[in-house]
């Protein structure tokens, strides 16, 4: 087996992509692999559940297919913020007063459920990192 050609989008030897660029060129890849698998609702199903079985018993307890939580989710989540600003500087008050209006709240869930479908974060996101610091009586 000629190792080039199993490994498809790898990044070669010789080539200088690195980073967003090779990132750039496996969702390429992965894109037009995707469009160019032509399923319907039900073949895709079948493959799901195909893939789900194989990941079971292959590493056993796989979690696949869960769902996304709901708008309302997200709401209790955002409601029951307390805390300072974070790098963007919204308040925990400032983040109530938005999911207390559920058609705001409904459009940015909306909104960050096609960040997740599409694979896009918006770029002020990409370089944010979540820390998690214990804090006495927590």
């Amino acid at each position: 087996m000629n190792l080039m050609k199993a490994i498809g989008p790898m990044i070669r030897t010789g080539m200088k992509a690195i980073g967003q660029q090779a990132t750039a060129k496996l969702f390429d890849y992965w894109t037009a692999l995707h469009d160019s698998i032509k399923w319907t609702g039900d073949e895709e199903l079948e493959r799901q559940k195909e893939l789900g079985e194989f990941l079971e018993q292959r590493f056993g307890g796989v979690c696949f297919g869960s769902a996304r939580p709901m708008v309302e989710d997200f709401i209790k989540a955002a409601s029951g913020i307390k805390g300072c600003p974070g790098l963007d500087q919204w308040t925990y008050q400032d983040l109530k007063l938005v999911v207390s209006c559920k058609a705001a709240a409904t459009m940015i869930w909306n909104a960050m459920g096609l960040w997740e479908e599409l694979g896009c974060t918006p770029t002020v996101l990409q370089h944010l990192r979540l820390v998690f610091i214990p804090k006495d009586g927590a």
